[in-house]
């Protein structure tokens, strides 16, 4: 028998693997299948707007004044301008509810890879 192989990393597997039968029958190492339903592992998972549209020149970070009570204190925050420009308009995982869904782990559009494994 072949060695068996992660199908998302492809890394080989010892004896006693995580076997998935649901839908299909694949085998994955204990580090992705501890990932499996996330947005690591999306088909996505290696787009994302914000940090690779060469389109937009709006500067990816920005420095913000934030006020509480009587502190001020200087942060530099992501740029909203970019995220309106980029996440909001072309991002499969952006959510007017929630943001960027791959921030919080889990988005709306979480599909997995289609792919052929023989364990």
């Amino acid at each position: 028998m072949d060695h068996v192989k992660c199908v998302y990393c492809g890394r080989p597997l010892p004896q006693g693997a995580i076997i998935c039968t649901d839908p299909f029958i694949y085998a994955m190492c204990t580090q992705c299948h501890s990932h499996a339903g996330t947005c690591v592992l999306c088909v996505e998972a290696n787009t994302c707007p914000f940090e690779t549209d060469n389109n937009c020149t709006l500067p990816k970070q920005v420095q913000k004044t934030i006020r509480q009570g009587n502190n001020v204190i200087q942060a530099v925050v992501q740029n909203p301008d970019r995220i309106r420009e980029t996440c909001q308009k072309s991002c499969k995982c952006w959510s007017d509810d929630f943001g960027c869904l791959k921030q919080n782990g889990t988005c709306g559009q979480y599909k997995e890879g289609i792919f052929n494994v023989k364990v």
